[in-house]
């Protein structure tokens, strides 16, 4: 049985580690297939784990206002960069701190392998290379 979502999503091309919530009107059987259809759409950050915010079942008549509402958004009439610059002063933008936000890894230097550089070690650092001379 079909039945109607409201998904709050994050929604990007609004800067790196910035986003915009936006809500989407989807038709699916359950919340988790709503949630996956959302995810997949444009302009949702679909490889951030956390870019589904909420997941809520509505009525038939909240569904048709909510597709209205989103024909008439700017932000969804954009096609492009300058576009959305020139249409929508008025989006609310925030940031997610990498730092905070446990979705995005930050990477660490990690130690050498030695058999890897080894490996692609300069001739010249082995005892068959020294020639009779001590090399530290």
């Amino acid at each position: 049985m079909k039945k109607y979502f409201e998904v709050t999503a994050k929604a990007g091309h609004v800067g790196r580690h910035h986003y915009t919530e936006i809500s989407l009107f989807i038709i699916a059987e359950s919340k988790k297939d709503a949630a996956e259809t959302a995810k997949w759409i444009p302009r949702v950050k679909h490889h951030d784990k956390t870019a589904i915010l909420a997941v809520n079942e509505i009525t038939f008549n909240e569904f048709n206002v909510g597709m209205t509402q989103i024909s008439e958004n700017p932000y969804f009439k954009a096609k492009n960069i300058q576009e959305q610059r020139a249409l929508c002063h008025d989006i609310e933008v925030k940031s997610c701190n990498p730092a905070d936000d446990k979705s995005i890894e930050i990477k660490t230097l990690k130690e050498r392998n030695p058999r890897k550089y080894q490996k692609y070690c300069i001739p010249y650092c082995t005892e068959d290379y020294t020639h009779g001379y001590n090399i530290a």
